[in-house]
């Protein structure tokens, strides 16, 4: 913070890590059993729920700082789709089942509703993740190809035919001479002197 270019602007980011060290001290200072826990779950999910109330089918949060952004979005939605499954597959209860299979299934298409394509394939790596470490394969692939429909179907109800799609397949396609490729590369570029210039403290969280 010190050595910020703009200290307001570091304290932004600060605030975020203070908040998340004390969840976290307090997590383990005070929980000690898995019931002591369910508070902090129920929100976690809560969350989910609550954002995917207010996305719809927009693929972003319109009034949220972070989540109005269609990568920001689609970020907290790869985050749901693990999550909700491997909790739904260790609820006890069917209707809490469910909700929590919906939920991730309402992920799976929250990042298709935001053509996010570098969230996209986070997404197909966690699925993949999600399979390797699941003790029952079978069910899981299940839940994969339901996952796989419903990205489909997502993909045609919200895009113009082969949208979606032609977008996901041009992260491969565009290197650093088009599209957004070319403005990654620059900023790449820009980030880099940035560092040479501050290569030892930075310039600040949030300062570029």
């Amino acid at each position: 913070l010190p050595f910020a270019a703009n200290k307001n602007l570091a304290k932004v980011s600060l605030l975020f890590l203070m908040n998340y060290y004390a969840l976290a001290l307090a997590t383990a200072v005070y929980i000690r059993t898995a019931r002591q826990a369910m508070p902090i779950v129920i929100m976690l999910f809560a969350q989910f729920a609550w954002y995917a109330v207010w996305a719809g089918a927009k693929g972003l949060v319109p009034w949220h700082p972070t989540l109005a952004n269609y990568d920001g979005f689609a970020g907290l939605m790869v985050h749901g789709a693990g999550l909700c499954y491997w909790f739904a597959v260790a609820a006890k209860g069917k209707k809490t089942k469910l909700f929590l299979y919906a939920l991730a299934g309402y992920c799976v298409l929250g990042v298709v509703a935001s053509f996010a394509r570098a969230a996209f394939l986070a997404l197909v790596v966690v699925v993949g993740w999600v399979w390797m470490r699941s003790p029952r394969k079978m069910l899981t692939g299940a839940g994969i190809v339901a996952a796989g429909v419903v990205a489909a179907i997502g993909a045609t109800v919200i895009f113009e035919e082969g949208f979606f799609w032609n977008e996901m397949m041009s992260a491969f396609e565009e290197g650093t001479e088009e599209g957004t490729g070319a403005q990654r590369w620059e900023v790449w570029k820009v980030g880099f002197k940035v560092w040479m210039t501050h290569p030892i403290f930075g310039v600040g969280a949030g300062n570029f």
